[in-house]
Order: C-alpha cells, then structure tokens, then sequence
C-alpha cells in the first residue's frame, strides 16, 4: 500500500511541477529588469534617524498622511515610505534606472 501511495504521490508532483514552476514576467517596453532595484537603498524597518544617518537629509519630506501615519522622503534616485518612524519600503525612481543605461 505505502509503495502505490509513494509512486502516485511522484507521478502528481512530477505531473504539477511544469505547472508550479511556470510565472510570467512583465516588462515595460524599453525597461531593464536589472535596473529596477537599487542595491544601496534604505532597508524596511530601518528608522528615520538610521536612514538620515546612512543616506543624507532628503530633497523633500511630504506628510504624514492617514491612520497610521505615512510619510514620504524623496531622495534623488528613490523615495522611502515610513509607517510612523520606520521604514515600510522604497521605491526606484523610473527616471533613474533611465540615468543608468
């Protein structure tokens, strides 16, 4: 009995697996994938003080806005979203990943 179970439990995996693994990727007409993501970028979870410290006073501050509080420092390249005082993510400017190619 275990030997049919083990021998159907592979051929459904090896059936699924092309199945599994397949995903689309999508690209904006002239965009480098490789660009997108700026290796040298604030961290989520860092705070504001570790982000000024690290990375220099911001082009512009904007908010906060909401419940909870978001807030936006706008750097050349990126922007850094805080959720209170830290970090929730960054975002790569399009107009960078074009000073780049």
């Amino acid at each position: 009995m275990r030997i049919k179970l083990g021998a159907g439990l592979l051929t459904c995996v090896a059936l699924l697996a092309p199945v599994l693994t397949c995903a689309d990727v999508l690209k904006a007409p002239g965009e480098n994938a490789s660009l997108l993501q700026l290796t040298d970028q604030p961290r989520r979870g860092s705070t504001k003080q570790q982000v000024e410290a690290k990375f220099g006073v911001p082009v512009s501050r904007e908010g906060p806005v909401g419940d909870p509080p978001i807030s936006r420092w706008n750097y050349d390249r990126y922007s850094v979203f805080f959720e209170h005082n830290h970090v929730v993510h960054s975002v790569v400017h399009y107009s960078a990943t074009q000073k780049a190619e």
